[in-house]
Formats: C-alpha cells, sequence, structure tokens
C-alpha cells in the first residue's frame, strides 16, 4: 500500500507543480496560453483601428490622438568636472 500513496502523491505533486507553473507563465507573458488564431484576431482589432490599407487615416487625426509626451531622461552619471 506504501507504494500507491506514493505514486498517488507524486502525480498529485507533479500536476500542482504544472499548474502553478502555468499559472506564473500566463502572468509574465499573456499571449502564452492563447492560441496563434486569438492573437492574429486581436492585432487585426488593433490595426483596424489605427486604420487599414483600404481605408487610410489622415496624418492629422493620428498626430491630434498622440498627446502623450514622454518625460525627459533623468541623467543617470553626475556631470564630470575638468
Amino acid at each position: 500500500m506504501p507504494v500507491v500513496y506514493a505514486a498517488l502523491a507524486l502525480l498529485l505533486l507533479a500536476g500542482l507543480a504544472f499548474i502553478i507553473l502555468f499559472a506564473i507563465k500566463a502572468f509574465q507573458d499573456p499571449h502564452f496560453c492563447r492560441s496563434e488564431k486569438h492573437i492574429e484576431r486581436v492585432m487585426r482589432m488593433e490595426m483596424e483601428l489605427m486604420g487599414s490599407e483600404t481605408r487610410q487615416l489622415d496624418a492629422q487625426v493620428v498626430e491630434s490622438e498622440l498627446t502623450l509626451e514622454a518625460a525627459p531622461d533623468k541623467p543617470t552619471l553626475p556631470p564630470t568636472e575638468k
């Protein structure tokens, strides 16, 4: 009987480890557990929001939507004195 319990424990441990590792990978890379068809569909929808090859958006429309500006980079090293 101890062999049966050991085998059952190994199966449960392996299954639990797989679920935990799969969850960690899914949080790190959201596209990991999605199909290629789903990813292509999402990318196509994002492209349609920007315009498509058949219906181009004017540059003025796109530029008016891009109002976010990046913060200037702070220097990482102090200036050297000469």
